[in-house]
């Protein structure tokens, strides 16, 4: 799990909240906040892990945003054992920070957004084009929702998602 930024056409910063699976490399959720707090980061983990098994590990960073007691809270609620790794360390986070960089570069770098609720619609698009159509390398070229699905990537454009700048080869 792990936070970045983006900045609207007015200069209002909101943050993109990310929750990656990384055994899959499902992509979760991805959820914008113009304030993160612990509060936001519990409330949004309670509504993407409700119905599943909780995870054995959830890696994050030292940011104060999570709270004082968050790996506490998340032992007791899911029985996960939570790392935090050092500041200003990305490459012991380097599956998240490597789903952020994608984002960034093949989302939200194109988009000049207005306000939370357009930011939340682009990056939602986003994550249902990186977990249905996206080939992943590192899983042998497989995409996270359909792993038998595999990618030869020699085929010609067949669709572009609508609003984004995304294609779809097959």
């Amino acid at each position: 799990i792990d936070f970045f930024t983006i900045e609207t056409a007015f200069f209002q910063t909101f943050y993109v909240f990310v929750i990656i699976e990384i055994h899959s490399r499902k992509l979760i959720d991805i959820a914008v906040t113009s304030s993160p707090t612990a509060d936001f980061i519990k409330t949004v983990l309670r509504n993407n892990l409700a119905f599943r098994s909780g995870p054995d590990l959830i890696i994050r960073d030292r940011d104060p945003k999570y709270g004082k007691d968050f790996n506490k809270k998340i032992k007791e609620l899911y029985g996960s054992k939570v790392i935090a790794v050092s500041s200003y360390s990305p490459n012991l986070n380097a599956y998240c920070e490597r789903v952020i960089g994608s984002t960034q570069r093949e989302c939200t770098d194109h988009f000049l957004c207005f306000n939370s609720t357009h930011i939340q619609r682009v990056v939602s698009s986003y994550k249902t084009y990186y977990n249905e159509q996206r080939p992943h390398q590192d899983i042998g070229q497989k995409i996270p929702e359909n792993p038998t699905e595999i990618f030869d990537l020699k085929g010609k454009c067949t669709s572009i998602q609508t609003g984004s700048l995304l294609y779809d080869y097959l």
